[in-house]
């Protein structure tokens, strides 16, 4: 009789194990999303001269302006993402360098922020480095905005790289929620910011060349950089 009291126990033991295990399967696989979507955005900006050739003193612009209706190319479709952008500004970057070697690539040249006076209109860049500046739009009117006059104090080559930190963005805010389609997991893949596009998809951002132009910086290629000399 004790052994089949023993017996039972051991029974009701497993029993009640097998049910906890069910019950966190059907929860856990409920929870989970049905898919996951990796989103590759591109965005529209502008850095042009007043004039042809860029002297100390000259003023340079840099802008955005956008609607939050945003492009994405693996879908080919403008996806609404409402003021999230705000929440990515401190990855999205503008890298300056000023050309040491013109035979080495944009990663190994040297620092260019302080090579330049910023005068912020709308929007701010904000300097992180002696290279590195975050972008900060402001967000109104369902469009992005930020206008900024970059002016040089010195002579030489120069190099602007914008793009996206995917460093941190990959571990951080790269999970987003703007619920295109529901119950997907939402993330940024790629963020390129297409700089001075013309209407027949030829980008004007002048023609030096470096030896390598983006295998070096990921994030940066040829149609997100621009290059100038200042005399």
């Amino acid at each position: 009789m004790v052994y089949n009291i023993k017996t039972t126990m051991v029974s009701l033991n497993l029993m009640k194990i097998l049910i906890f295990t069910i019950i966190t399967t059907i929860l856990t696989y409920s929870c989970k999303p049905k898919c996951e979507i990796a989103y590759d955005f591109e965005i529209p900006a502008s850095l042009t001269s007043v004039n042809d050739t860029v002297n100390v003193g000259d003023t340079l612009w840099i802008e955005f302006n956008f609607s939050d209706l945003v492009k994405e190319t693996t879908l080919n479709e403008d996806i609404y993402v409402g003021n999230d952008i705000l929440s990515w500004n401190k990855d999205i970057r503008a890298n300056f360098m000023k050309s040491t070697d013109i035979t080495l690539a944009p990663g190994r040249q040297g620092d260019g922020v302080y090579s330049f006076d910023m005068i912020n209109e709308i929007g701010e860049i904000e300097i992180k480095s002696g290279r590195i500046t975050s972008l900060n739009f402001d967000y109104y009117d369902n469009n992005y905005h930020l206008k900024t006059a970059i002016i040089p104090k010195e002579v030489g080559v120069f190099f602007i790289g914008f793009g996206i930190d995917m460093s941190s963005i990959r571990y951080d805010v790269n999970k987003i929620n703007i619920n295109y389609k529901e119950d997907c997991e939402e993330y940024i893949n790629t963020l390129t910011i297409n700089l001075n596009k013309d209407m027949n998809g030829n980008y004007n951002n002048n023609g030096i060349v470096f030896s390598d132009n983006s295998s070096s910086m990921p994030g940066y290629t040829p149609k997100s950089t621009y290059s100038f000399v200042v005399k």
